[in-house]
């Protein structure tokens, strides 16, 4: 930032100059409003790899005659987020920044998310509060200056005595005591390697695809009924069979005089005995059959005759 005269050169110059900001003010004031609105973040070009590009990335246009300004920002956002809305916020900041701190007024403020950053989610709402750059500017409240007023004045004082000053007295405090070296042997002390904690890894989260909402059609209401209400039923008439008269039933028995039954005379127990027989071990004598070698039948009429 310089400070330039309106005519150096010429008689009765103005010595009230000009302020003229540099290019390279408006880029540090431009990112540092970039990096007040939640939801950014900054991208090393060098940790983005070779063909990577850093982040935030702005380009400034001054003209300090009409005290305008035109800027293109390249912001990277972090995900989840409202990304729109962060943007709208950044583009927002900036012009904001630069009325109260410069008093330029921006004609134009491009916004282009270059790169989404896996990070922590950021609500709508903390995007929406953040610090406006007017906050930070003092306001001056003015204060009535009181003019003190003598109400009643006292013409006689009154005087003060004061009490004799007392004599101090010396305090013997006695000899210093010897002081004695204890000599100690220092234990050594080994040094011992404290194992850094790993770095917990970043996941990302998967956010699972939008549910289209299904209609749903309730069925008409129904009439209330009070619990316990009574229906009327009207009697049907049940028609019944005509009655018949009773039968006699005779029941007749198969045999109408018992049969006489005899049973057989007991005969006398018989003795069963048993004799017990040798079984021999059977032999087994090995032997070969020839077996009849089988001739084919003659044929008659084209079938084979069996």
């Amino acid at each position: 930032m310089t400070d330039t005269p309106n005519n150096p050169t010429g008689a009765g110059a103005d010595n009230a100059g000009a302020t003229e900001i540099s290019i390279r003010t408006f880029d540090k004031l431009v990112t540092a409003a970039i990096r007040s609105v939640p939801g950014t973040c900054d991208v090393d070009s060098k940790l983005a790899g070779i063909a990577g590009r850093g982040f935030p990335r702005v380009h400034t246009q001054v003209d300090s005659y009409r005290r305008v300004l035109a800027v293109e920002a390249s912001i990277a956002v972090t995900w989840p987020a409202p990304v729109t809305q962060v943007a709208e916020q950044v583009r927002s900041a900036i012009a904001e920044a630069a009325h109260t701190y410069t008093d330029y007024e921006t004609t134009r403020v491009n916004v282009t998310v270059g790169t989404v950053v896996p990070g922590e989610r950021i609500a709508p709402t903390s995007v929406a509060a953040r610090p406006h750059a007017a906050a930070f500017s003092p306001q001056v409240n003015p204060h009535r200056i009181w003019q003190p007023e003598t109400v009643r004045g006292i013409d006689k004082l009154a005087e003060i005595h004061s009490p004799e000053p007392v004599r101090l007295r010396s305090i013997d405090a006695g000899s210093e005591p010897e002081v004695r070296s204890v000599s100690a042997d220092a234990s050594p002390f080994c040094p011992r390697q404290i194992a850094q904690p790993r770095q917990p890894r970043v996941t990302s989260p998967v956010t699972p695809e939008p549910v289209t909402p299904r209609s749903v059609q309730a069925p008409a209401p129904a009439r209330l009924r009070a619990h316990g209400e009574a229906f009327e039923h009207q009697p049907r008439p049940v028609r019944t069979a005509s009655g018949q008269p009773l039968r006699r039933i005779e029941i007749r028995p198969a045999n109408p005089s018992p049969a006489r039954v005899y049973a057989p005379r007991p005969e006398p127990l018989r003795q069963i005995e048993v004799t017990p027989l040798k079984v021999r071990s059977p032999e087994i004598v090995p032997f070969l059959t020839r077996r009849k070698a089988s001739h084919p039948q003659p044929q008659k009429g084209g079938y084979d005759v069996r």
